[in-house]
């Protein structure tokens, strides 16, 4: 399943010595994270395609990632969220991670009407955050909140520390269906 898959990949992908200069620079690394998934992914049995095209409401988008298993296409949404927490070792750059989370939401947004043979998903890792839960769940929560509002379940979230005091949290949503009244 793929979702048992990601639980297995997607942290020791984030765990790759790679990632330092990018944390440590706060700079994305969509592309380096897609590749990397999408290799994992086909490693482990799936049929992938990459920036495949997919079609709701008579409007053309692209999956990153499109994974086809048991007669379904999962379309797999990534973004890289950079955040402006402050941490030593880290370069002070005004990233605000409120874009970064409108980013996410326009992509929800992407994937919402899916014909029923169809899943979406949005992945992210958000970096850096603390590695003290307490201090990563305020961090986080007025962030996650504004996704959690979007007819999205949360299928799992976790942690992969970087440093003594910073890490890359990442969450996994699947984008509920969402039915045009009008259409019905």
């Amino acid at each position: 399943m793929l979702s048992t898959c990601l639980t297995q990949v997607i942290p020791i992908i984030l765990s790759k010595q790679e990632l330092a200069i990018p944390i440590k620079q706060r700079a994305k690394f969509e592309g380096w994270f897609k590749l990397e998934l999408a290799a994992s992914l086909q490693t482990a049995g799936f049929k992938v395609t990459l920036e495949e095209s997919y079609q709701v409401s008579e409007r053309l988008h692209f999956a990153d990632i499109a994974v086809a298993e048991n007669h379904a296409t999962s379309f797999i949404m990534l973004k890289t969220v950079n955040t402006n927490f402050r941490f030593a070792g880290v370069e002070n750059r005004s990233r605000p991670i409120t874009n970064n989370i409108t980013g996410v939401i326009k992509d929800i947004h992407k994937l919402k009407g899916l014909p029923s043979n169809k899943i979406g998903y949005v992945l992210f890792p958000i970096f850096p955050v603390s590695a003290h839960s307490q201090v990563r769940d305020h961090q986080l929560k007025r962030h996650l909140a504004r996704i959690q509002n979007e007819a999205v379940d949360l299928l799992f979230s976790n942690f992969v520390q970087r440093k003594s005091e910073y890490g890359i949290g990442y969450f996994l949503y699947r984008v509920r269906e969402v039915f045009d009244p009008q259409i019905s």
